[in-house]
């Protein structure tokens, strides 16, 4: 395992989005880059205009390498695996990771079979490319695997500007399916939210410049004051004659409708105590 006073040496596997963000903030918080595999490489793949030391295999990383992270989609992992196993690892004690958030460490096992160390790494955070390592400050890492490389994955967590959370490898996927209910379905709400607002007379453009600064307070709240401190508007207020103008609309709307009941029954519960609660959940349970 890594013992030395010196910077570990780190190789990138996937330089997409979650590989550049990783790669540029390892650049910053002066890791040494032992290699970065990319099959395709361009030459606008340039960090701070320096060149990264792209090789287009696995293979071809310098066995003195401290800690490879995998950042490639959940069904290219085993191959890669099987790519480590075959050229033999690489140094004793090496850390093996990957990015997978409903992954455990577990698919990683096989290159115990080479002196090296499993570990699951994820940055609970939306990656849509070409974003700087500022991205990743004050971002939660889901980790599993070897004792020694969570250790290694938590400093370097710390390093980037993260926070360690550690997940039992049975969780993985209920984990990340929160992760995934937060984020991806906030932009499926957002869709649904735009496509009302264009029936209400809004251009697309208009529509998503104000639900962003909306959407984006609201996270911020939730972010600094938790719930239920973060719930507003007709729910907080136990407002049954505004709740009931919002059904009778999405009469028309039966998609929406199964969200709006859904989440405002969530809200209700949340707030434990509102006006008219049995009343508002009557309406909402119909």
């Amino acid at each position: 395992m890594i013992a030395s006073s010196k910077k570990p040496r780190i190789a990138v596997v996937g330089y997409g989005k979650v590989g550049g963000v990783l790669t540029r903030a390892f650049i910053k918080a002066g890791y040494p880059l032992a290699g970065v595999v990319v099959r395709h490489w361009n030459e606008e793949l340039f960090p701070d205009g320096e060149r990264l030391p792209v090789t287009d295999t696995i293979t071809n990383i310098p066995a003195a390498t401290d800690f490879v992270v995998l950042c490639v989609r959940d069904h290219q992992i085993p191959g890669l695996v099987e790519e480590i196993v075959s050229r033999g690892g690489f140094k004793p004690g090496t850390v093996v990771a990957h990015t997978a958030g409903a992954v455990s460490a577990k698919v990683l096992e096989p290159v115990r079979t080479v002196d090296a160390l499993p570990l699951a790494w994820h940055p609970m955070q939306t990656f849509v490319g070409g974003e700087e390592p500022e991205l990743l400050e004050g971002v939660t890492f889901g980790l599993d695997g070897d004792s020694e490389a969570v250790e290694f994955g938590m400093k370097l967590t710390a390093d980037l500007g993260g926070m360690s959370f550690i997940v039992p490898p049975d969780n993985r996927p209920l984990y990340h399916l929160a992760a995934v209910l937060a984020c991806n379905m906030m932009a499926g709400l957002a869709g649904m939210a735009v496509h009302l607002l264009r029936d209400a007379g809004m251009s697309e453009v208009q529509g998503m410049r104000a639900l962003g600064t909306l959407m984006t307070r609201t996270a911020q709240n939730l972010a600094h004051r938790g719930l239920p401190e973060s719930i507003s508007g007709p729910h907080r207020r136990g407002d049954v004659e505004t709740i009931k103008s919002h059904l009778d609309i999405l009469q028309n709307y039966p998609n929406e409708s199964v969200i709006y009941r859904l989440l405002s029954l969530e809200l209700i519960e949340r707030l434990d105590e509102v006006d008219n609660m049995d009343e508002l959940i009557r309406m909402l349970e119909k």
